[in-house]
């Protein structure tokens, strides 16, 4: 089947083979081993996952996002505003979006008030990778809003890596000494980011020394809503 038709793009469970889908599964060692070799001019080398190597599907990460502009909910989904789709269809929207807020906290991505052209997304810590594939965001203004600490940073360099415009969103010194209350982070050694603005390093630098943590829920809900008027709105 794969000498034959290499280029199905079929499920596991769909290939029209008289071997079950479990057998491939439990068996996915020996058999990239004997397809490396059986069909090397048909291989994606660029990775070791069964599934993307021999070009089969394969379950796909799933984007949440909220429609923060109930104008462009009810025309393009009926009312709804609070959606769940592989990234592959996430990657295909052609909605009016101007702006873009992902958050990696899930209470306040729930609570993130309407916003005219505007759309927010659940951010699911270091699986932001699959943001990548989303070619608009790049027509979009995107802020990206992560707990105050060496982790949330390093994730805004990574998604930065992909959409270079991208504001932080909230991850200030003013904001870190309003609301900290002596959380401690994860300690991590990775001493410099690349993509950080020069103040946005400083207080990288303070908290990955000192592994101090703000994390979203206790910035207070007035506050939010006040610097999204003064700089998404």
């Amino acid at each position: 089947h794969f000498k034959e038709r290499p280029d199905l793009h079929l499920y596991i469970r769909e290939l029209p083979i008289k071997i079950h889908t479990k057998f491939i599964e439990k068996n996915k060692g020996i058999l990239r081993e004997l397809l490396d070799l059986i069909i090397p001019e048909h291989l994606n080398t660029d990775t070791t996952n069964f599934e993307q190597r021999f070009h089969l599907k394969s379950r796909e990460n799933l984007v949440r996002f909220r429609i923060l502009d109930p104008k462009i909910s009810t025309q393009y989904f009926s009312c709804l505003n609070d959606l769940s789709i592989p990234i592959s269809q996430f990657g295909r929207l052609e909605l009016p979006i101007r702006k873009v807020i992902i958050s990696e906290n899930l209470i306040t991505f729930l609570t993130l008030p309407p916003m005219r052209d505007t759309l927010a997304v659940f951010g699911k810590g270091f699986d932001l990778g699959s943001l990548k594939y989303a070619d608009w965001l790049h027509a979009t203004e995107i802020f990206y809003w992560s707990d105050i600490d060496a982790h949330g940073f390093q994730m805004l360099s990574q998604i930065r890596k992909y959409y270079p415009h991208t504001h932080s969103f909230l991850m200030d010194r003013k904001t870190f000494d309003t609301f900290y209350e002596g959380g401690k982070g994860t300690t991590t050694n990775q001493t410099h980011l690349d993509r950080l603005t020069p103040d946005e390093h400083a207080l990288y630098d303070l908290l990955q020394r000192e592994n101090l943590r703000l994390e979203q829920e206790h910035i207070s809900h007035g506050y939010v809503v006040g610097r999204l008027g003064e700089v998404v709105a």
